[in-house]
């Protein structure tokens, strides 16, 4: 989940340079960011069934589809 909270910060980078801002002045949180976050298809072996549930309830964490991204682009458009 280490790459999860990179990705959030590169994605609050850019989001603040297409805004002409700092990251600061954005209205985020981590937690937003990591609200559209998938992990895998393959999950770390440290991401027990019971912890997957919990990320996936508190955080709205995913595992990608074994299906494709095109499976996954549908789930998130429906906010799944």
């Amino acid at each position: 989940m280490c790459n999860d909270a990179y990705g959030a910060v590169m994605v609050a980078s850019e989001l603040a340079k297409a805004f002409n801002c700092s990251v600061n002045d954005l209205p985020l949180s981590l937690g937003a960011l990591m609200a559209v976050t998938w992990i895998g298809p393959k999950l770390p072996a440290f991401i027990t069934p019971e912890a997957l549930q919990i990320v996936a309830e508190k955080f709205n964490i995913m595992p990608a589809s074994l299906a494709g991204p095109e499976e996954d682009l549908k789930k998130m458009m429906a906010n799944k």
